[in-house]
């Protein structure tokens, strides 16, 4: 067990407070002018997730394109009509930066998401508009001021027809949730204890919920130290299904989670999929989400991923701030080894 409280606990807990204050300074921001033709963001990390929620929230209403780009150069179709969001927390991602770049060469509009860095520095320089949020996080810790930001810009751009009232009032239910789920007795608590000794693969109702379990396989991941993996209905009853045919030594580590978000469609496939996985002997649990509104659920099962995650670190007894693995792989690519 960890000696003392991490200071991941503070972060998780503010994820309310983050979404109130990254609303308001998405709704102060300057922004580039004109309609755009498609939407990109381009990030990669802790940086880019709040774009993958946006996107599953947003996108099925939408009538313009919106895509997340986690790569150093932008696709050949940005040009001039398409909106470039480049989001680094740190200001420093030299994927991002090198899109920024290249966006500007290609004349496209450009709004950067950052705390400070460079790429403050070059929009400052370039006269670009940028949303600064407040920095001293983990990236990943960081999500409220990365969702949020983004969601008050679609409203006030028209791309999304809810606004504040559907934020605020999922703020308001988070922090009803906030005293369940950070006790060590509360329901993601209670998971951790189930999955401390499993590799967990987690299902979703659909893309609007794919980036969800991308939060609960990253957090896992930087956390809790531990692999775990993800899809969504129906795409995995059309291939993945069949790989739970492995040997049972490899089935008794896995463990399948399923994220329940109300009435879908698929809801009769995962019922099968789940008794099959259950005649086979495979472990299986639900996480449900909370709310009413699609806004709603995302950010409750985000919440409650990230308290899964804090609480198998501290059965596991590890700290969940540092990424070591990670650390180094970025100190090797610079010694160029």
């Amino acid at each position: 067990m960890l000696s003392e409280r991490s200071p991941m606990f503070d972060y998780i807990s503010g994820f309310a407070d983050q979404l109130g204050q990254g609303y308001e300074l998405g709704w102060k921001a300057d922004l580039p002018a004109g309609r755009y033709s498609a939407i990109i963001l381009s990030g990669m990390g802790g940086s880019a997730i709040g774009g993958d929620l946006l996107v599953g929230y947003a996108r099925p209403t939408m009538r313009v394109p919106f895509y997340i780009n986690r790569q150093a150069s932008l696709p050949k179709w940005v040009g001039q009509k398409t909106l470039d969001i480049v989001s680094s927390y740190s200001g420093n991602t030299e994927e991002a930066r090198q899109c920024y770049a290249e966006a500007l060469k290609r004349g496209s509009p450009v709004l950067a998401v950052c705390s400070g860095g460079r790429l403050l520095q070059l929009c400052e320089a370039d006269k670009q508009p940028y949303v600064k949020i407040p920095g001293g996080l983990p990236p990943r810790s960081a999500l409220g001021y990365s969702f949020a930001p983004l969601y008050a810009i679609f409203q006030r751009k028209g791309y999304i027809k809810t606004g504040a009232k559907e934020l605020f009032g999922a703020i308001k239910q988070l922090r009803k949730l906030l005293p369940e789920y950070c006790d060590s007795a509360g329901a993601p608590a209670r998971l951790a204890v189930s999955l401390k000794e499993k590799i967990p693969v987690f299902y979703a109702p659909g893309f609007r919920y794919e980036a969800v379990t991308v939060r609960f396989r990253c957090q896992l991941a930087e956390n809790a130290k531990t692999l775990a993996f993800s899809n969504v209905f129906p795409e995995l009853s059309h291939n993945e299904i069949v790989g739970w045919g492995a040997p049972a030594s490899l089935q008794n580590h896995l463990a399948a989670v399923f994220l329940r978000a109300g009435k879908s469609q698929d809801l009769k496939t995962e019922i099968l999929v789940r008794n099959l996985l259950y005649s086979s002997g495979i472990k299986t649990h639900y996480i449900k989400a909370s709310g009413q509104s699609v806004l709603q659920k995302i950010l409750s099962l985000v919440h409650y991923a990230d308290w899964l995650s804090y609480h198998l670190a501290v059965l596991k007894g590890v700290d969940p701030v540092p990424i070591e693995r990670i650390d180094r792989l970025k100190q090797m690519m610079k010694e160029g080894k």
